[in-house]
């Protein structure tokens, strides 16, 4: 499998999110990173919750990622994460 390159359109911001889930005792991580379309890191996070699954966590990640977005008006946005349910 050849390597993945990071890539984005001009003149918009990528949003990169990323959630993890330990099912024997509820805790997750969440992080999310904004970079613009040169590749430079704008925001980055990432925090420790609980949530009731993998998938409520990739979930957290994402609305807690699109957030910031939005307050810093950041609307020319591409999202990635890893979840193919979300």
């Amino acid at each position: 499998m050849p390597p993945q390159v990071w890539t984005t359109t001009p003149q918009h911001y990528k949003l990169n999110v990323d959630g993890s889930f330990h099912t024997s005792n509820g805790t997750a991580g969440i992080g999310r990173i904004i970079r613009d379309s040169c590749g430079r890191l704008l925001l980055a996070f990432a925090s420790a919750t609980t949530t009731n699954s993998a998938i409520e966590a990739e979930m957290l990640a994402l609305l807690r990622g699109t957030q910031p977005c939005v307050e810093n008006g950041l609307t020319e946005d591409i999202v990635e994460g890893d979840s193919f349910i979300i």
